[in-house]
């Protein structure tokens, strides 16, 4: 029998290929796939023992291996490669140095932004110092001035009453004109101090105003000093940048700079700037498959799944599916989804080799099968011979799973039952749906 492929053409190869470890009834052999009884009608039937046995129903696909995080490590900043220690195979942890751009424009930037900033420290120093000067000059001005405007208050009342005493005295010729004179006199001088102290208090409040510019002055002189400590760390990291140094550990798969070559940086398009070198994590390895539109609704996170490599023959190595495609792509006019399944213990492997996956969708122990060449399929649905003291008797089972050389019972016989295996040409149970594979035994 020929094994049955899915068609299509991604090569998700639905092959049904069972391995029939179903033992035989005692002293009687199976005959091959299609075999019919023989002629002679005195000669014993082919006969199987309905046994148990695993079954397995698996999704098979191309694949290719893959590694972990992988990295292509680019310049921030352009320069000139004075030291290159690491090349392709060695293996690198976590800081480690790649590549040493030469730093002397870069110590050259770092110098001239550190005096800029110290510069801007000493005149901001200056500023807040300016400032605290005036703002007590100014304290100590005002309360003079208010104690000088309380006594100028103070004598122009007194004077005031003293003036309009000797206005009444004189009105009684208790008193001279000039003395009246006098203390008019003196109420104008002691009047025109108060209004002195009132100019100066007009003043200083003036003066309080013109502060405020230098307490903007001093927000400005801050400001500076913010802005040349920015530029100072831009300049240090613009420095520490002629460092190149390794993301994460891994090993180095690539490497395409060599000593002495001027590089550009990288900007924000992937293609710019100077590669130089590959870092990929291989402590994880993937397989890539490639599973076609028919068996991609089977397919999900966490199923397990065997990779086997055609570099390493007679090794199968576990996995578990991390992440399926949410979109498919076209290939040779056929829909492939990628499928990602991370090796459990990938010893051996290495980053595109090629591959093939099979992704276990459903797997049970212990079920009852037998050949499919046991099955007839009638009208009341399938039957089977049941052999007992050398007499046939018709019996309706019901039947699951089908694989190339074996179908699942899931009732109608137990195990141990003997049937007749020999059919009727055309009369043999359906195949196994192309999308999956059905495997017994396995």
């Amino acid at each position: 029998m020929s094994p049955i492929y899915n068609g299509h053409a991604l090569g998700t190869a639905a092959l049904a290929l069972f391995v029939f470890f179903a033992g035989l009834g005692s002293g009687h052999g199976a005959p091959a796939p299609g075999a019919t009884a023989p002629a002679n009608a005195n000669a014993k039937p082919a006969t199987a023992t309905v046994t148990r046995t695993s079954l397995r129903q698996i999704v098979r696909a191309p694949a290719r291996i893959a590694a972990g995080d992988e990295i292509e490590v680019k310049g921030k900043i352009g320069g000139q490669i004075i030291e290159l220690p690491v090349d392709v195979g060695d293996t690198v942890k976590k800081g480690d140095l790649l590549v040493q751009l030469d730093p002397a424009d870069e110590q050259q930037k770092v110098r001239q932004a550190e005096a800029r900033l110290a510069f801007e420290v000493a005149d901001h120093a200056y500023a807040k110092e300016s400032l605290a000067i005036a703002e007590a000059t100014l304290a100590i001005e005002l309360r003079k001035a208010t104690d000088n405007q309380k006594v100028a208050e103070s004598n122009a009342i007194h004077e005031r009453g003293k003036t309009d005493r000797m206005r009444e005295l004189l009105k009684e010729n208790l008193c001279s004109q000039e003395e009246f004179d006098g203390a008019a006199a003196t109420t104008v001088q002691v009047e025109a101090a108060l209004e002195s102290c009132r100019i100066r208090m007009d003043e200083l409040k003036v003066q309080e105003r013109s502060l405020n510019l230098n307490r903007q002055s001093v927000k400005k002189e801050a400001a500076d000093v913010s802005c040349n400590e920015v530029a100072l760390a831009m300049a240090q990291d613009g420095l520490r940048a002629m460092r190149i140094t390794a993301p994460w550990d891994g090993t180095i798969t690539r490497r395409t700079a060599h000593v002495g070559q001027i590089i550009t940086p990288a900007s924000g398009s992937p293609s710019d700037g100077t590669s130089l070198l590959v870092l990929t994590d291989l402590s994880r390895r993937f397989a890539i498959a490639s599973v076609g539109e028919p068996s991609i609704g089977l397919i999900h996170n966490g199923l397990p799944a065997v990779i086997t490599a055609d570099a390493l023959p007679g090794r199968r190595f576990n996995g578990r599916i991390v992440q399926v495609a949410p979109t498919g792509k076209m290939k040779d006019g056929a829909v492939a989804f990628e499928v990602k399944i991370e090796i459990l213990e990938p010893d051996g492997l290495m980053p595109e080799m090629s591959a093939a996956a099979e992704v276990i969708i459903d797997e049970q122990k212990a079920v009852l099968a037998v050949p499919c060449t046991a099955i007839r399929n009638t009208a009341d649905g399938a039957r089977v011979e049941v052999l007992r003291d050398g007499k046939a008797t018709g019996r309706t089972v019901q039947i699951g799973r089908t694989g190339e050389r074996l179908i699942e019972i899931r009732n109608g016989l137990v195990e141990g039952d003997v049937v007749r295996v020999s059919v009727e040409p055309g009369a043999a149970a359906p195949r196994p749906p192309a999308a999956s594979l059905i495997r017994f035994g396995e």
